[in-house]
């Protein structure tokens, strides 16, 4: 079997419109990747591993890219809390949302459970956060 190029995990990345490939640093050993560095939202970091998943020769890939916050943790609450008042399917009195760091934690009562994915891809898709706990608990 042929294994995994440097060269060509580089050039995935490159590839990957979404991908911040200048932020990543690429080790390759016997066909496992090993993908360091850091950027600002957690799709990147994702989408970074789905790149260089399928090339031919990878046998395992180990994600240490970290999501590096460049916002407060304040402006990531606020931000969260805007989310949630725009998107019609959250009920955003019910949730409270805590920020510590980069971690945001989502607690209080939804009504469903569309409604508990929706609330976790608005923590989501603010700038800053690297991981969301979900605390919600479901009230019929």
């Amino acid at each position: 079997m042929t294994l995994i190029s440097f060269k060509s995990t580089l050039n995935a990345l490159k590839w990957s419109v979404l991908v911040p490939y200048e932020k990543i640093k690429v080790a390759v050993d016997n066909g496992r990747l090993t993908l360091s560095g850091e950027v600002e939202h957690n799709y990147q970091k994702e989408r970074a591993e789905r790149a260089v998943r399928d090339l031919y020769g990878t046998t395992s890939i180990i994600n240490h890219i970290r999501v590096k916050p460049s916002v407060s943790p304040f402006e990531v609450k606020e931000k969260i809390i805007k989310e949630f008042e725009r998107n019609a399917r959250i009920d955003a009195s019910n949730i409270k949302v805590e920020v510590d760091g980069s971690k945001v934690i989502l607690k209080g009562s939804i009504r469903n459970l569309d409604e508990d994915k929706e609330a976790r891809l608005a923590a989501w898709s603010v700038l800053g956060v690297s991981n969301v706990v979900d605390e919600l608990t479901i009230t019929w």
